[in-house]
């Protein structure tokens, strides 16, 4: 296993990736990652529109991750059981772009919800997706929903390009869910 993790690190060095967490998912993981990666972006100079789009997708990625995020690794634990929802989020730069990318497990009924959604968004451009933006903020909040519906529209917004996103399949209930973002 050692020798796999130095690959890993190897690669992950050879890519740009500055910061990675991977494992069940909690506010206060956010917090220590999100504190390690803003003194990343302040010790580099990173200018400050930029450090606040990087800073704001990173934590709309993980808050996604804790909220949405299952576990189906551990059968024993319930889906959705809030206190331990798995997930990887990395941090990369490559001189003055960042790509944060972050996976987790998604059930079925999540993914066709979501596929569509995503598509639709990453669709629009960049005038679309600020009226859209303006619509829901002036929504509701839909009672079943875990947030405001906007975070996925906020990563758009700050994108440098469109997003990419993938579902892999583990079994018949569940699927790994990546979103990419490219600042």
């Amino acid at each position: 296993m050692l020798g796999n993790l130095f690959k890993f690190t190897s690669q992950f060095a050879q890519k740009g990736v500055f910061l990675c967490f991977s494992g069940p998912t909690s506010h206060e993981i956010l917090v220590s990652t999100g504190d390690t990666l803003r003194q990343f972006l302040i010790n580099n100079n990173v200018y400050k529109k930029k450090y606040y789009c990087v800073f704001s997708i990173y934590v709309e990625l993980f808050e996604n991750m804790i909220r949405y995020g299952v576990d189906c690794f551990h059968p024993e634990l319930e889906i959705n059981n809030p206190s331990c929802p798995y997930g990887i989020i990395t941090v990369s730069t490559d001189g003055n772009q960042f790509t944060i990318q972050s996976g987790n497990i998604i059930t079925k009924n999540q993914f066709r919800k979501l596929e569509p959604y995503l598509h639709s968004i990453n669709s629009m451009d960049q005038q679309m997706i600020r009226d859209y933006y303006r619509e829901k903020r002036k929504q509701k909040c839909d009672p079943e929903c875990k947030g405001a519906g906007i975070g996925l529209i906020e990563i758009v917004r700050k994108s440098s390009k469109p997003i990419s996103f993938s579902f892999e399949e583990i079994d018949d209930k569940f699927l790994f869910y990546t979103l990419t973002s490219v600042i």
